[in-house]
């Protein structure tokens, strides 16, 4: 009986014992659920700031990109024309020896001496050497774009 007696003065305790730990259960999960809701927020902000970085850089490449294939486009009509012009290509010499003089073997075009230039070949390396010319430009212009800061916004 004794134990009932004590139980009996107890109740109360333990009846404020139990509200309060429900409570701080209840504070408990109601901070928990707040942490995530800010925690799924933080996440779906750094995505969408991402997706947006994503997208400028892609327009920043396809920009560059097509500005680049124009310019090579406009380079290869350049080289076609000038093709078309010298549709005669001939040999010539390298050095100004007797033996390297233009002859019929400059009109055949087969070398006259051992070192001698088709102009054909000039016209291309210099194709050749525009094309990484402008290469090396849209490279250039995607580094300055792609470091420069960003235009401040208002």
């Amino acid at each position: 009986m004794m134990w009932f007696l004590m139980l009996r003065q107890l109740a109360p305790a333990l009846a404020v014992a139990f509200v309060t730990a429900g409570l701080a259960l209840g504070l408990h999960n109601w901070r928990v659920d707040r942490l995530q809701e800010q925690h799924r927020q933080a996440l779906e902000s750094t995505k969408s700031a991402m997706q947006l970085a994503c997208t400028a850089a892609q327009n920043l490449t396809q920009g560059v990109s097509n500005a680049y294939q124009k310019k090579l486009a406009d380079l290869n009509d350049q080289l076609a024309a000038v093709k078309r012009v010298r549709h005669n290509p001939r040999c010539v010499p390298t050095t100004a020896s007797a033996t390297s003089r233009r002859d019929a073997a400059a009109i055949q075009q087969k070398p006259a001496a051992t070192n001698a230039i088709r102009a054909e070949w000039l016209v291309d390396f210099a194709a050749e050497a525009e094309k990484y010319r402008l290469q090396l430009i849209a490279c250039q212009d995607f580094v300055t774009r792609a470091t420069a800061p960003p235009p401040p916004t208002d």
